[in-house]
Order: structure tokens, then C-alpha cells, then sequence
């Protein structure tokens, strides 16, 4: 992570600030978020089964730079009721820890509203128990993610996961998440009032 924050601070014009914990903007200074995190829903299918139930991700150190969010570690969880269309896919959660890459646009005063369309990648395990399929350790994962954040911090965000490692039998699953971004964030700063 340390060499990731270097290589934004170098990469920025030598008039960039490096800014911490506030929201970022799509001037040329570098931000550093430390901690967000996102409650929501979950949805995993393949195509004899389905399954859904509450999600929530933490992304730990997000860093802007102009255009650019890196998300340098995240983690999403959706839990799964027992599926309506089979009957071996039982209780348990998907899930997946790595990083995520994307292009934003900021518009408003200031720059309050950003949109970022990007990648993700990682590690994970995404239907296990769909059809009788386990993943083992875990599975290769990518995905595809759209995020509208209101000051960079509070918003909501799509994404999709598909295992393209692994053993993910003949019926490959895909996750979709809707996550609203920052609402555990609001929820605790107000329950610690």
C-alpha cells in the first residue's frame, strides 16, 4: 500500500496536495479514504439456481487521483437464504476480498457527485453448494462495478462477480450486489452521538 501511495504522490503534478479522510474531488491532488463501508443486497445464480439475501463489503485505504479510484483492498459478503429453485444449495455466504480499479466523473459544485464505472478483481467464492459444486479454498473472481457517491463517500453501488477460476462446474454462478456505500458509516456516527 505504501508503494501504491508513492507512486500517485510521484505520479501527480509537483503542484498535487495529498489530502486524508476528506471526500475526494476530480482536481489533480491525491485523497486517501481510509475506511467505508456498504450495506445492502446479494443475489447469486447460475442457471439452475438462485439465491438472496443481505450483503455488506468494507473497502479498506481508497485512494483519487484525478480520474482514477483504486480501491487497494475490499471485501463483500452477500449471505444466502436456502435457494426456492434447488435443494442442495443450503445456508452459507459468497464472498470476495481484492481490489478495485475505476474510472470516475465528478460533476456539482466542488465536485460533489462522482460516478465511477470500473474493474474488480480477487479472491473468493462465488454458488458454492449450487448443484453439489464446492469451490474448496477458493476461486478466481472478476467483476464489474458502477458507483454514483455523493461527495465520493455516500452513495450506491452495482456490482456483478463471475468465478473464472476454479471448480465451477458446467453452470457457471454470477453474484450481483447493490450495496448503498457509506450507510453503515452514517448509521454508527449516529448511534455514537
Amino acid at each position: 500500500m505504501r508503494a501504491l501511495l508513492i507512486l500517485l504522490v510521484l505520479a501527480s503534478p509537483a503542484h498535487a496536495d495529498f489530502e486524508f479522510a476528506v471526500p475526494p474531488q476530480g482536481d489533480g491532488d491525491v485523497y486517501l479514504w481510509p475506511l467505508n463501508a456498504h450495506l445492502g443486497y446479494g443475489y447469486v445464480a447460475d442457471l439452475d439456481a438462485g439465491a438472496h439475501a443481505f450483503s455488506l463489503g468494507v473497502d479498506v485505504a481508497t485512494f483519487a487521483w484525478d480520474a482514477w479510484v483504486v480501491d487497494t483492498a475490499l471485501l463483500r459478503l452477500a449471505f444466502r437464504s436456502a435457494c426456492a429453485e434447488a435443494r442442495d444449495c443450503g445456508v452459507g455466504a459468497d464472498f470476495l476480498v481484492g481490489s478495485r480499479v475505476a474510472r470516475a466523473w465528478y460533476a456539482g459544485d466542488d465536485d460533489v457527485h462522482q460516478l465511477s464505472a470500473g474493474l474488480v478483481g480477487g479472491w473468493g467464492s462465488i454458488g458454492e453448494g449450487f448443484g453439489g459444486r464446492v469451490s474448496g479454498p477458493g476461486q478466481a473472481i472478476v467483476g464489474g462495478s458502477v458507483r454514483y457517491a455523493a461527495y465520493g463517500l455516500i452513495g450506491l453501488e452495482v456490482m456483478a462477480l463471475v468465478p473464472v477460476a476454479g471448480d465451477v462446474g458446467d453452470r457457471r454462478p454470477v453474484g450481483l450486489l447493490v450495496n448503498v456505500v457509506g450507510l453503515a458509516g452514517v448509521i454508527l456516527a449516529l448511534a455514537t452521538r
